[in-house]
């Protein structure tokens, strides 16, 4: 998201919403959440992708190392092994998982 709306959003609600300090934040987080204009991701999906092309493998290694990187917390597994089943799906994957509980880049199938 760009930068001046994240900017324009924090002032906005520093004003409006003051008895609610933690709103601007988690609005933000939540507008992280629609994919981006660049490459079509949001913020989780490129957080995976990160720490899957950065060598971690297994889906709960994905998600307490996506989780530590949160300000605040907020999504169950649930949720995000969902969001990273989209990430395997589709004609041209990000992720392979092949049925099984390590994933791997799809680069890596073509370096092989």
């Amino acid at each position: 998201m760009p930068r001046r709306i994240l900017t324009g959003c924090n002032a906005y609600f520093a004003r409006t919403w003051a008895p609610l300090p933690f709103i601007a934040s988690a609005l933000i987080r939540y507008l992280e959440e629609f994919p981006d204009l660049e490459a079509g991701l949001n913020r989780t999906q490129r957080s995976v992708l990160e720490l899957v092309y950065g060598g971690v493998r297994t889906p709960v290694a994905v998600f307490t190392r996506s989780q530590d990187r949160e300000e605040a917390p907020f999504m169950d597994d649930l949720t995000f092994r969902k969001r990273i089943d989209r990430l395997c799906g589709g004609p041209h994957p990000f992720l392979d998982n092949a049925g099984t509980t390590v994933f791997e880049a799809a680069v890596d199938r073509l370096t092989r």
